[in-house]
């Protein structure tokens, strides 16, 4: 068995994130040195089977793309629910408004979610460099 250094590990899940996003509408126009740049900085979190990944009226410090799993949005006071699945994403209103999480999202009753985390900070550069 082989072990890869913490620096090989960090280029691989790069590497693969690189992929996954590039298949993200959200990332779509990024060129290939910008989609790179935010692979290298994402944060891979796992959520158990019906978690919350993001609570209603919470501060908003990072986005989320859903890499695997499935979720739920529910908002309190309505009648509806947003389903999300891999690739889509969510949380983002919250950084560009500094308003508190309009709405509750949730992992699915049959299965973890595996999420991608996009601080604040790397989402400013973002839309920084789109404008």
């Amino acid at each position: 068995m082989r072990h890869q250094s913490m620096d090989e590990q960090q280029l691989a899940s790069a590497t693969e994130y690189e992929g996954f996003l590039k298949n993200v509408p959200l990332f779509e126009a990024l060129s290939d040195q910008e989609v790179s740049e935010v692979a290298a900085n994402l944060v891979e979190e796992v959520f158990d089977v019906n978690s919350y990944i993001i609570r209603e009226g919470e501060p908003g410090e990072s986005m989320y793309v859903l890499k695997s799993g499935k979720a739920t949005a529910t908002k309190e006071g309505y009648d509806f629910e947003i389903d999300y699945q891999p690739g889509d994403f969510f949380g983002e209103l919250a950084l560009l408004t500094a308003n508190p999480r309009g709405a509750s999202i949730k992992t699915s009753a049959d299965s973890e979610a595996v999420v991608l985390k996009v601080e604040r900070k790397q989402f400013m550069l973002l839309v920084g460099k789109a404008s």
